[in-house]
């Protein structure tokens, strides 16, 4: 039983290989694709834009690259770098990217205030995560070169939590008052969050 489920599956990645190039004009099955992301990143410590870049080699529909990642929002700064592996197969005029993706978050500004002197906590720790996106193909040239568009999904999440304490003076003035303070504040921030990212993507593709 569990030979005739192994066959059964070769069988269907091997018609699905064949279908994702059937049309195709490029004889070669090496590739080089560079993707460019723009959208909103929603977690723990982040929520707002995020934009990323990512550059993959592919062998017909195996692909892996690296990837670069940045989110801005009112209290702090993520970035990240990753490598992604996966799987990413054009059929006609759609194309499927399917991603793993290991790296590291960077965090700056966790647990600031609006205007407040709290400068946050920084952190860098280990993530793993998901990216999927259906592209349709708006260009492609005689050389194969192709240019595709549409949305991607990513789902990250830290392996695990980091606690940092810190020390800030803080000072300011009392408007109504007059008065002013000026205090030695220590505060204990844990980071570490799990994150969706909504995004449009670019892809450009050429043939090696």
């Amino acid at each position: 039983m569990t030979s005739r489920a192994g066959l059964l599956s070769a069988a269907l990645l091997l018609c699905f290989t064949r279908l994702s190039y059937a049309g195709s004009s490029s004889s070669s099955p090496l590739g080089l694709e560079f993707d460019s992301q723009l959208g909103w990143i929603q977690g723990q410590h982040s929520g707002g834009v995020d934009e990323g870049a990512t550059v993959r080699l592919r062998y017909r529909v195996v692909t892996a690259g690296v990837g670069f990642q940045g989110a801005t929002n009112l209290f702090g700064i993520m970035g990240s770098f990753s490598t992604v592996a996966g799987l990413s197969i054009p059929i006609e005029l759609v194309r499927l990217d399917a991603l793993a993706e290991f790296g590291v978050n960077g965090y700056t500004g966790v647990g600031s205030n609006f205007l407040s002197q709290d400068p946050g906590a920084s952190a860098a720790i280990p993530f793993v995560g998901a990216r999927t996106s259906l592209l349709a193909r708006v260009l492609r040239n005689g050389r194969g070169f192709s240019i595709w568009l549409g949305p991607s999904v990513q789902y990250a999440s830290d392996l695990y939590s980091a606690t940092r304490t810190y020390n800030y003076r803080d000072k300011h003035s009392d408007w109504f008052t007059g008065n002013s303070t000026d205090e030695l504040v220590t505060r204990t921030v844990r980071i570490g969050q799990s994150r969706w990212s909504f995004l449009a993507t670019m892809s450009m593709s050429l043939p090696l």
